[in-house]
C-alpha cells in the first residue's frame, strides 16, 4: 500500500509543484490564456489523481480491516476455517473506522485536493478576469 500511495501522491506533488511554478511565473503583463488553460487542465488532473489516491487508500484500509476481522475470528479459537475466512469477507470499502494511517493519507490526499480545487478556482478568475479586460479593451 505504501508504495502505491507514496507513487501518486508523489505524482500529485510533482503536478501541483508544477501549478505553483506557473503561477508563481505568471505577471500582470505576461498572463497568457494557453498557461492558464493548462494550469486547470492540471488541477483537472490533479483532482482526478487525489480521487484516485482516495479510492486506494480506503481499499488497502479495508484490506487492513478484514484481515483484522478474520485474526479476531481465529483468536476465539472455536470457529471453523470456513467461519474463519467469511468473517474477512464483508467488504466495506468506505467504512469509517479505517486505520490510523489510513486516515492519515486520507487527510494528506485531502490537502493536495483542496489545493488542486484552489488552483482551478484561481485559474478561472483569472481567465475571467482577462476576458473582461479584453471585453473593456474592444469597448474604448
Amino acid at each position: 500500500m505504501f508504495k502505491v500511495v507514496t507513487w501518486i501522491l508523489g505524482f500529485a506533488a510533482l503536478i501541483l509543484g508544477y501549478i505553483i511554478t506557473e503561477y508563481s511565473t505568471l505577471s500582470s503583463n505576461n498572463v497568457t490564456s494557453a498557461k492558464l488553460w493548462s494550469i486547470l487542465f492540471l488541477g483537472a488532473i490533479g483532482i482526478a489523481i487525489a480521487y484516485y489516491s482516495k479510492i486506494v487508500i480506503c481499499d488497502f484500509g479495508d484490506h487492513i480491516n478484514r484481515n483484522f476481522d478474520r485474526a479476531d475470528a481465529s483468536r476465539k479459537g472455536n470457529l471453523s476455517l470456513d467461519e474463519i475466512l467469511e468473517a474477512g469477507t464483508t467488504s466495506h470499502i468506505f467504512r469509517k473506522n479505517l486505520p490510523e494511517i489510513c486516515k492519515t493519507l486520507l487527510n494528506v490526499s485531502y490537502g493536495f485536493l483542496f489545493a488542486f480545487v484552489l488552483s482551478i478556482i484561481l485559474a478561472i478568475l483569472l481567465i475571467l478576469k482577462n476576458f473582461l479586460i479584453a471585453q473593456i479593451l474592444e469597448l474604448s
